[in-house]
């Protein structure tokens, strides 16, 4: 997360999310940021360049 310079303010979401909030959103600087949590797999993280051009 450090190589995506990613706001604190998201972090700090990040760390409080549990199992029950389900998934979670955020977005900043071009990136949407998609994520849950299990207490047996851990972190589940999805980045998505919104300002990619694949042409």
């Amino acid at each position: 997360m450090s190589e995506l310079d990613v706001p604190s303010a998201i972090l700090g979401q990040v760390s409080r999310t549990n199992s029950l909030m389900r998934v979670q959103d955020a977005s900043f600087d071009g990136l949407d940021l998609s994520w849950s949590y299990h207490p047996d797999k851990g972190l589940d993280m999805i980045n998505v360049d919104t300002e990619f051009d694949s042409s």
